[in-house]
């Protein structure tokens, strides 16, 4: 074992020490941060050997190398950037695609107390025939306490694995503990509910931007036309974003050909241009709700949507999250997901920190439930009600 870190620790030093001679000054001349890493691996090997020397317990050759490399992602101070092990990138990438192995339930986390809800259960899941309830929150998973991970962690490390194996969440609700133990299935999301309201107005919920997302966004709006629908309800509440490819074959489907938004590098360089091509849109009122969890993706839609005049925003401040993460993957089947870029609006509006402010601001009051898999009723959700006056008024305006 000490032989291993002994090697682990030279190979890694000597490829820090060929950095630091390959990159030791910039084109300006300036000293470049590589020059850092001597110190480091120098302090990485007085570290081994003592743990060599005085550790009490096995050591994990493999878990101490996963951390040291997640250590240093770790150190960006951007919980958006991660290392992945070759298990957790896999599942990752399947994720993203609406298609993996997990519980079959959607959770959300805290930014500030790091607390883990559950905000939707997919009924036909793992997660909901075991019991787990939407406003759980998850404090433990097979015994682990998970109730300061990263959600990153949180999934990959524990939610996640083999298709058919056990897993017991444990999650708070009304003040008590409760264990629930649950089969890990293959789980496509169903991230699109739509209905209608009444007979002209559509009622679409996103709960995720996937890949399997897109084609079931076009048939629920697809449904809701043959059915005579006239106006739309887009609802973004707790939506915290997904893939950037969905989003935008979304926006194509309903808005005319042109730029939908743009990236730029840390430089101020734009990257790329985002634009509708496909000479389909879906041109009727609309409004969208939003919340202070609808991020990324949900504010590249809901930004989209209204700079082209198609839709007005109702809710609250959406979380501010406008920027892009990319997946480099290693050699070994691992991967780095970094923070590459940021998105701006068709405007030029910048969206990281700041957010999309409503067009209609609503309060939910305490105690106001919306749920994706049961009847809506609007007398039950102001944010809701407040969106469908909007659309009336919107009528009255295209008739006046």
């Amino acid at each position: 074992m000490k032989n291993y870190f002994k090697g682990f620790l030279s190979g890694m030093l000597a490829l820090a020490l060929i950095l630091v001679c390959v990159t030791a000054f910039d084109r300006s001349g300036a000293a470049s941060s590589n020059a850092s890493l001597t110190p480091v691996f120098a302090k990485m090997q007085q570290i081994q050997r003592l743990v060599d020397d005085k550790f009490y317990f096995e050591q994990d050759a493999e878990k101490i190398a996963d951390g040291a490399y997640a250590g240093m992602i770790y150190g960006l101070d951007d919980k958006f950037s991660a290392y992945l092990t070759p298990r957790q990138y896999e599942q990752s990438l399947r994720s993203l695609q609406g298609n993996y192995t997990g519980i079959g339930a959607t959770v959300h986390q805290d930014n500030e107390t790091l607390e883990t809800i559950v905000i939707t259960v997919d009924p036909e899941g793992p997660a909901a025939k075991a019991g787990m309830q939407e406003d759980d929150v998850i404090v433990a998973v097979d015994g682990v306490d998970v109730s300061q991970m990263l959600l990153t962690d949180i999934i990959y490390d524990y939610i996640m694995g083999e298709v058919d194996t056990q897993v017991t969440i444990t999650v708070e609700r009304d003040g008590k503990r409760l264990d629930l133990p649950m089969t890990r299935k293959n789980i496509i999301d169903q991230t699109v509910n739509h209905q209608m309201l009444d007979d002209k107005t559509g009622y679409l919920q996103l709960t995720s931007f996937e890949d399997e997302s897109v084609e079931q966004f076009k048939s629920a709006i697809e449904d809701m036309q043959k059915q005579g629908m006239e106006r739309i309800v887009y609802d973004l509440r707790g939506n915290g974003g997904g893939s950037l490819s969905s989003v935008i074959d979304m926006l194509d489907y309903l808005l005319p050909d042109g730029l939908l938004v743009y990236t730029e590098d840390k430089d101020g360089n734009r990257l790329e241009s985002y634009e509708g091509e496909d000479e389909h849109e879906v041109d009727i009122p609309a409004v969208i709700l939003v919340d202070k969890d609808s991020a990324s993706a949900s504010e590249v839609f809901s930004s989209a949507m209204r700079d082209y005049g198609r839709a007005q925003l109702v809710g609250t401040q959406t979380y501010g999250k406008g920027i892009v993460q990319k997946f480099f993957p290693l050699e070994d089947g691992s991967a780095i997901k970094l923070t590459v870029s940021a998105y701006f609006t068709k405007s030029g509006t910048p969206i990281q920190g700041e957010g999309l402010t409503p067009d209609v601001e609503v309060e939910m009051a305490d105690g106001e439930l919306k749920d994706p898999f049961e009847e809506l009723d609007a007398a039950q959700d102001a944010q809701l009600e407040a969106g469908i006056r909007a659309l009336e008024e919107q009528a009255r305006k295209s008739v006046s």
